[in-house]
């Protein structure tokens, strides 16, 4: 029995990308005992040439969303610990070594995330500068279960990681979980359909069983970001997470015996393909996203500008030559009143 199942739920739409996280997963082999899963969410793969011969392939069918896939990589597999590898991910080297040592170290422990990296030169002559992406750790909640903050608060160059911070979630995006845990916590909630909020419904569930959560910063994975998912989705997701949270342990709702089984199964497809094709379409309608970052790129420029002119106008305020100047300003202000 291995000892870690990396499962990677996918559309399988973009097959080199998913081939390139397979191989960087396998990378990791000779330091860990593992077996990877790759679970389509939808038809075959049309092209599996030149991956390793021990990936298991599994194809739903329908699209289950990444939390439905990853039930379904769970059930085919006995191993200690569950891996949460996305397609557009790509853990480092030693990265799952570090992640299993964690939890080794630690009974209590139930689940770590490694550190997100990016790594980008600050201009060409410049050697690569590799640091942790802001709100790249997680994050903590407020009371009502909206997002308070994430952590870290700024792109964090990695030989200035300190303490981590308290954390109510870390990110799924390579994740190590404990199979034990993902049982008996009921695995990631199947309601944040298609995707979002998964890891963080998740962290809540483990954390209210009593188990800890954490993160690995000797851990690194890179992670082109949300590189299959649309952009409003993913505003619609981190609006509907709150809710969903609010309603952890209510169960879902369900079919009753009298509706066939074809019709559920039907209806279902339907709906798993409307919901990506109806936020695509809204991408398209709604305002470019070029555009739309521009607009926001200026607003910030307009009130950077602002805040500095504040600055400098209080500075100018509290200064000696201010205060000298205050009664020639209020002759001025009187002659213009009486003219």
């Amino acid at each position: 029995m291995p000892r870690v199942a990396a499962v990677i739920p996918t559309l399988g739409t973009d097959v080199p990308r998913l081939a390139a996280a397979v191989e960087a997963v396998w990378a990791q082999s000779p330091e860990v005992d593992l077996e990877v899963v790759v679970v389509v969410n939808g038809a075959p793969l049309s092209e599996t040439t030149g991956w390793d011969a021990r990936t298991r392939v599994i194809s739903t069918g329908i699209n289950l969303g990444w939390g439905g896939g990853l039930h379904v990589g769970r059930a085919a597999t006995d191993a200690e610990f569950i891996w949460l590898v996305q397609d557009d991910s790509y853990p480092q080297e030693h990265c799952l070594r570090e992640l299993v040592a964690v939890l080794d170290a630690s009974p209590r422990q139930a689940l770590v995330s490694p550190i997100v990296v990016r790594t980008e030169r600050e201009n060409d002559s410049s050697p690569t500068v590799p640091y942790a992406r802001r709100a790249s750790w997680g994050g903590v909640l407020a009371a009502d279960g909206a997002m308070h903050h994430w952590e870290p608060r700024r792109d964090t160059p990695l030989d200035e990681i300190g303490a981590i911070p308290h954390l109510d979630y870390v990110p799924s995006r390579g994740m190590l979980v404990r199979s034990a845990v993902w049982d008996e916590v009921g695995g990631t909630d199947l309601r944040a359909f298609p995707v979002g909020w998964v890891d963080v419904l998740l962290c809540s569930a483990v954390r209210a069983a009593g188990h800890m959560i954490g993160l690995a910063p000797t851990a690194r994975i890179r992670h082109d970001r949300s590189a299959s998912t649309p952009t409003i989705l993913n505003g619609y997701v981190r609006e509907r997470g709150p809710r969903l949270l609010r309603k952890a342990g209510m169960p879902p709702a369900k079919a009753s015996d009298a509706v066939p089984e074809h019709v559920l199964t039907g209806t279902l497809s339907s709906a798993t393909a409307s919901v990506l094709e109806l936020a695509a379409y809204a991408e398209r309608t709604t305002v470019p996203r070029p555009q739309h970052e521009a607009v926001e790129q200026k607003l910030e420029r307009v009130t950077r500008d602002r805040d500095r002119a504040r600055r400098e106008l209080e500075a100018l305020q509290g200064s000696l030559s201010w205060r000298v100047t205050a009664p020639l300003r209020r002759l001025r202000g009187l002659a213009r009143r009486r003219s």
